[in-house]
């Protein structure tokens, strides 16, 4: 039977041991801010980088899914079409930046924002009930709601994809 660990964050060397151990590393909701500086001061980073090099599975909910972004959105710009607050990410989906709650929240402003001062990576903003799976070079996308993609490498301007369950997306750009 698989064995269950939840990080404690008390014990930076229990920590480490689990991540190193684990087939599966899940990382819940809450605030992606928050969760990087816990793993940052718990010495988690490097470990959790080279378990999913070496194929761990890795997942996670609302900030979550946003932690595992090389760069993530730390929050929502003071004045409309301003760029959110950025920070580096675990840097697992580095081609991605990703944005949580995204319709419900209405949230396509700031992630637009992003993708124009990130235009490399692209914008993928997953809706509440709804998750992607990542694998290769794209991503399917599975729930209830959709997810939203904006890609600004396409020459001037960004490109906007909607997509729903069942429906595979290739980092190079093409909606399935």
């Amino acid at each position: 039977m698989p064995r269950v660990s939840n990080l404690t964050t008390t014990n930076a060397t229990e920590a480490l041991a689990a991540v190193r151990a684990a087939e599966v590393i899940w990382f819940p909701g809450g605030e992606q801010s928050r969760q990087m500086a816990e793993l940052n001061r718990l010495g988690l980073v490097a470990a959790i980088r080279e378990r999913h090099a070496t194929g761990a599975v890795i997942g996670g909910t609302s900030a979550g899914a946003a932690v595992m972004a090389k760069v993530m959105i730390t929050g929502s710009p003071k004045n409309a079409g301003e760029v959110p607050p950025l920070a580096e990410g675990l840097g697992l989906w580095p081609e991605a930046i990703v944005d949580q709650h995204f319709v419900v929240r209405k949230r396509e402003p700031r992630l637009q924002a992003a993708v124009k001062a990130n235009p490399k990576l692209l914008g993928v903003g997953i809706d509440e009930s709804t998750y992607v799976v990542v694998n290769g070079n794209g991503f399917e996308v599975s729930g209830k709601s959709v997810v939203i993609v904006f890609d600004g490498q396409i020459g001037s301007g960004i490109k906007r994809t909607e997509m729903k369950s069942g429906q595979r997306y290739s980092i190079s750009g093409e909606a399935k």
